[in-house]
């Protein structure tokens, strides 16, 4: 064999196992654990905290912030690798509306035991028990639910909750392959599509998942309660176009805010008062606030 060919091989050899070693990286890294402390809750914002079991057989950890009787609850769904302190923001100005705010930590995030970042599968379950936690703690109270990126994922992934009364999703992915597609173009930029397929195929075969579990916007026309779709016209992650499609697939009555010249990052950041004014106010059209004095939990 010649020399030349000779090297050409192991060129081409060294550059496969060098792709497999560095997918393989990859895929673990997308789906290690995000464990660390979080501590205590800002004391203006009066939160306890609490404890309940997940369907996935963790015990999840949050904060539930009082708020008036009969005024309703928000549930505060975090991005990947993330706590409920991202949420920190949104719960107070969503209290000072009146609200009681629920926040939480997803498995494998936080304060809480896990052993794969799931995207959304496992983290399902963590949404289902929020609901059904705060149905027992504070029975009676209309019940909506904020999800960003990864939570927001996870709430339209969820099944068997109970009802709720309306639900904000902001920069949600339409289906596992772009969240992860996402994730690598973060990471390596460019050569993410040569990359991509790969991680996902390596991630299947450390958590294996359903093809059809994560195709979130396939199940949006089912969640069956009242939507606003939240995206930055700017957003090279979750584009406005899938915000679009998001849009069309969700069942009536629905909303579409397009955040002008917003990219991927923390909405409530980048237009605090435009934020609280939309967000607010579709909240309230679906959980009208009562008159009364008091406080709840």
């Amino acid at each position: 064999m010649k020399p030349w060919l000779i090297n050409t091989l192991v060129a081409v050899a060294g550059a496969v196992i060098l792709i497999i070693a560095t997918t393989w990286l990859a895929s673990g890294g997308l789906q290690d654990s995000s464990n660390h402390f979080v501590g205590r809750p800002p004391l203006d914002l009066q939160a306890s905290n609490i404890t309940y079991a997940s369907g996935a057989g963790v015990l999840i950890h949050g904060w539930l912030v009082p708020g008036k009787p009969k005024q309703g609850v928000v549930v505060l769904l975090h991005t990947v690798r993330a706590d409920r302190r991202e949420m920190i923001s949104r719960a107070e100005f969503l209290r000072k509306r009146g609200y009681a705010v629920l926040m939480i930590d997803f498995q494998s995030h936080g304060e809480n035991r896990g052993h794969r970042i799931t995207y959304g599968d496992l983290e399902s379950r963590d949404v289902t028990g929020a609901i059904q936690y705060l149905h027992h703690k504070l029975p009676g109270e209309k019940v909506a639910v904020l999800g960003v990126q990864m939570g927001a994922d996870a709430f339209v992934l969820s099944e068997d909750r109970p009802a709720v009364d309306a639900v904000v999703l902001e920069q949600m992915y339409p289906t596992i392959d772009r969240a992860i597609a996402s994730r690598v173009r973060s990471n390596i930029g460019p050569l993410a599509p040569l990359f991509s397929w790969l991680v996902m195929l390596e991630m299947q075969s450390r958590q294996p998942i359903p093809a059809d579990r994560l195709n979130v916007i396939g199940r949006l026309p089912k969640i069956n309660t009242p939507v606003l779709i939240v995206n930055g016209t700017d957003d090279s992650h979750t584009t406005i176009e899938e915000a679009r499609a998001e849009f069309a697939a969700a069942v009536p009555p629905k909303e579409l805010w397009e955040v002008k010249g917003a990219g991927h990052v923390n909405l409530h950041d980048f237009a605090p008062a435009e934020y609280e004014r939309r967000v607010g106010d579709f909240i309230a059209r679906y959980l009208p606030p009562v008159s009364g004095e008091g406080s709840g939990p």
